[in-house]
């Protein structure tokens, strides 16, 4: 599995990474700190998980979400955000993808779950088929 992480706050990359790795120690984990340089790797591989924060320095988290669904429509794709409900529906986000901050790894697994990406099986993590 490879998973893209993109937020331009160092303490919110690693965060996230941390959590991603327990949820999925398996996986492949690429960071960028910003939507640019995120793209950039979206263009050279795919990846099954994309987890972006909604602003970030040069490219906005929604503007990488919607070239990487075009690009990759199976990629899953989730905010990281600390923005309020309204403002992402304004964004045309969906909040049933968003984990709020502050986040706890609950909060992680549960808007995965929620939102059929994988089992939580008894020998691990697998990503939906």
């Amino acid at each position: 599995m490879r998973i893209l992480i993109a937020d331009d706050m160092e303490y919110a990359r690693a965060n996230i990474m941390e959590m991603v790795k327990k949820i999925f120690p398996e996986a492949e984990i690429d960071t960028f700190s910003d939507g640019t340089h995120a793209w950039e790797a979206v263009k050279k591989r795919e990846y099954d998980l994309l987890f972006t924060d909604v602003r970030m320095i040069r490219m906005h988290g929604s503007e990488l979400a919607e070239k990487v669904a075009e690009k990759h429509p199976h990629t899953e794709i989730f905010f990281v955000t600390g923005e309020d409900k309204a403002e992402l529906e304004q964004l045309g986000i969906d909040p049933r993808r968003c984990i709020f901050k502050p986040y706890m790894i609950e909060d992680v697994k549960k808007c995965l779950k929620e939102n059929k990406v994988f089992e939580f099986g008894g020998f691990g993590n697998e990503l939906r088929p």
